[in-house]
């Protein structure tokens, strides 16, 4: 039997991963997908005496050294009814309600010992991700790389809030602090706006919460870049032809087209990922009437398919050249 050399941790019901899927043979991959446990698949890892460890999952035994990257792209789902998270493996149906918590849990920290074995590729090492995802931590480190960013503040104190609103003379944007809101909210999607003097006058009656604002950046085009290993994808967001200019999301009825970054910027970017750990990221970016690039933020999971279907890009083309290789030029380091 083959033995894969891509380990996916994903579900095939995604774009980015049946796209991926189209440039990769079927001998070269095993696909994990978060049904595993429903379908009665095999998850099993042992240490014995001499301190050998072997992992299986399903009917294969896994060769780390014949392996040369994992994937991961888990799909967020919710479980008994709570808030949407990332599922690797589902519990079996016939798990009652009561215990899918705890058993969905005794198998994923299963799986995690199993991974983490691996040593190689990882796109992206999801042991980093907590601190990578954390927005106000990616501007500091962009900062730190060069390149510019919007003053921002988050704050419970609604009168360093109003400060900095005035100081503003009211171009402020307010958005998440979180980088998945659908984890914790009914509605996935919580837009960029700016904010009005009648939003000042609501937070001084409000029950008190971190709120997060920032200068808002005036722009003549939004900036997706797809960071894929050492490649690069820059695509231009032409937003403010568009019903909604300060977030591009909800409006892609926008013209989208290629764009060529500055090698500054480019290699700020590459930094970035490299310190924040990740191999794969989105990275958004706003370009000022002075043609200066601003960073807002990136994503390790960030979807690429869109962009791919809209400016014919060959991001998951790239994407299975980099897992099939293993290889990658830049470092990674781990997330502190």
């Amino acid at each position: 039997m083959t033995l894969p050399t891509i380990l996916i941790a994903s579900t095939p019901d995604q774009a980015e991963v049946r796209a991926l899927l189209e440039h990769l043979t079927e001998d070269e991959y095993l696909l994990l997908d978060d049904d595993w446990l429903q379908r009665n698949e095999v998850v099993e890892w042992r240490l014995e005496q001499d301190g050998t460890q072997t992992s299986r999952l399903g009917k294969t035994v896994l060769d780390f050294e014949a392996l040369q990257s994992i994937y991961v792209r888990p799909r967020h789902r919710s479980l008994a009814g709570d808030r949407p998270m990332p599922n690797f493996l589902r519990p079996h149906p016939s798990v009652a309600d009561s215990d899918a918590a705890f058993v969905q849990a005794e198998a994923e920290t299963t799986l995690f010992a199993i991974l983490s074995q691996f040593k190689k590729l990882w796109v992206n090492n999801p042991f980093n991700e907590k601190l990578t995802e954390n927005k106000l931590y990616q501007l500091a480190i962009a900062r730190d790389f060069g390149l510019r960013v919007p003053e921002t503040i988050a704050s419970s104190d609604v009168n360093a809030l109003q400060e900095f609103w005035n100081k503003h003379e009211g171009e402020v944007i307010v958005k998440a602090v979180s980088a998945y809101p659908a984890r914790y909210v009914s509605d996935g999607v919580i837009v960029t706006r700016q904010v009005s003097s009648n939003d000042i006058k609501l937070l001084k009656t409000s029950t008190p919460s971190v709120n997060l604002f920032q200068e808002l950046i005036p722009a003549i085009l939004d900036i997706r870049v797809t960071i894929v290993g050492d490649s690069v994808f820059a695509t231009a967001i032409h937003s403010q032809e568009g019903k909604s200019p300060l977030d591009w999301r909800l409006d892609y009825t926008v013209p989208f087209t290629t764009y060529e970054l500055d090698d500054k910027t480019l290699t700020a970017l590459s930094q970035i990922a490299s310190r924040l750990g990740l191999v794969y990221g989105a990275a958004d970016l706003r370009i000022m009437p002075t043609g200066e690039p601003v960073f807002l933020e990136i994503n390790p999971y960030g979807s690429f398919f869109f962009i791919e279907k809209l400016t014919n890009q060959p991001i998951s083309g790239a994407l299975a050249d980099l897992l099939r290789s293993g290889k990658l030029t830049r470092p990674i380091y781990p997330a502190t």
